[in-house]
This record gives C-alpha cells, structure tokens and sequence, in this order.
C-alpha cells in the first residue's frame, strides 16, 4: 500500500477495518489471503486490524485478527448467507436481482456499519471482492476515509464461467457498468495478479491505472521446512483461470 493514503495517520497508531462479505468458514481461500494480507499491515504500519463479517455472530480472535459482528444474526447467518449464495449462483434470481442489490444498498446495513466504523476509529476501510464495493465506497464517503479494494475474482467474469449468464446478456454489461463506475470511486484496487491488473486497465476505462497495484497470493510458513524434507504435492484450491495467478504453480 502507498504512502499517501496513510500520511495523515504517522502520529498515531492507524487502524484498518477489512469488510469481508462471508462468514469465516465461507471461502477458505479467501479467508486465508485476507489473514495474510491483515498480518502483513500489522507488522508494517503497526496497525490494529479489524475484520468486519456481516455473518458472524459474536466478537471472535482469529489467529492473532478481530472479528467483528455488524448485524448478529445468530442462528439465522447460515440461512442468510445460503440466500446470498443461491442470489448470486442462481439463474434466474442472479440476472433479476444482483444488480438491484448492488445499486439499492439496505440503508439500515449501511447506517449499522457506519456507526460501528465511527464507534470503532476505523482510519482505513478494505473490502474483499468487487460485489463488496458499491458498499463500502457509500460508507468511505460518509466517513471521509480512503477505501481500499482487494479484487479476488471479477463477478461477471466468474457467472459467466459457471455458467450463469453470458458474455452478451444485459446482466453482464450491467455488471460490468456498475464495476466501472464504482471502482473509480475507490482509493486503490489491489488484484491477485498481472492478468487481472491488464483486465482492469482495459475494462474499466474510468479506473485510474495507477491506483491499480497486484497483490500476489501467498502464505508464510509456519516453521522452517527444508525443501529436500517437503512433499512436492501442492494443492489449488480455486477458479482456474489466468486472473487466479493459477501459473505461481
């Protein structure tokens, strides 16, 4: 991350609220960048980080990482996440109310995560995937803060490998719209590759090109282990496509 974001927080100690839009158990792959990318700030910036899951249901350590609740839901996240689930992996409910859901964000979610940020002195907000944008970009504003995106996937590219909807449908251009004009809003975009850094740059003509900076994905280990001694079998788990840095295999 650069420097002129953070310049107004050097004479105190910064603070980073991460949105992640799953619960922890919802996306191991994810969950593991986004704990990586939180040890990393830590250490460098000397920040307090605090991951925000609208699907957890109590304040939790993970790992060394806050997690914070914003909505409680309880025995009820599991029903709720599985309806976001079946929103956005769904056919016909996917074409019909995905972008509606992206556009008209549920004001009362946004005034509940505002006051926790506020609550909370969050200097920085980080939002994991693009469909978490529009969000947080509203809620950046509200509070004057920068807002970062860390882009695993790119939603329209994704329904459309699985399926879901096509190149040529009125879903994915609306999509691809919405992406356009709120990636622009954002401070920086960080990606997981190269491939995904080009794909931005020329799909999203509004998006600043030096906003753009690849993040790659990575793990630390968690003992010293000698390459002669380490089993050679590696596992994917993931899209395999170019934009996943499938080729760090």
């Amino acid at each position: 991350m650069r420097k002129f974001l953070f310049q107004d927080f050097t004479n105190r100690k910064m603070k980073i609220g991460i949105f992640y839009p799953h619960p922890l158990h919802g996306s191991l792959g994810s969950i593991r960048r986004v704990k990586e990318i939180a040890k990393r700030l830590k250490d460098f910036f000397e920040a307090e980080i605090i991951l925000y899951s609208p699907y957890e249901s109590t304040t939790i350590s993970l790992d060394g990482l806050i997690v914070k609740p914003i909505l409680k839901l309880y025995y009820l996240s599991e029903l709720a996440y599985m309806l976001s689930q079946k929103i956005y992996y769904g056919k016909f409910l996917s074409k019909f109310f995905l972008t509606k859901i992206l556009i008209g964000l549920n004001p009362g979610f946004v005034e509940k995560f505002i006051k926790i940020l506020k609550k909370d002195q969050i200097s920085v907000l980080q939002v994991e995937h693009d469909f978490s944008v529009p969000l947080c970009v509203k809620v950046g504003k509200r509070l004057k803060i920068p807002v970062i995106a860390d882009i695993h996937n790119i939603t329209p590219e994704e329904l459309v490998s699985t399926g879901i909807i096509k190149k040529d449908d009125e879903t994915y251009q609306e999509l691809q719209k919405i992406l356009n004009n709120f990636l622009n809003e954002l401070d920086m975009v960080c990606v997981v590759s190269e491939y995904m850094a080009e794909y931005v740059k020329r799909n999203f003509s509004s998006v600043d090109k030096n906003k753009i900076v690849v993040v790659s994905h990575g793990a630390s280990l968690k003992s010293p282990t000698s390459l002669e001694e380490a089993s050679k079998k590696v596992v994917f788990s993931g899209t395999v496509t170019c934009r996943e840095h499938v080729d760090l295999l």
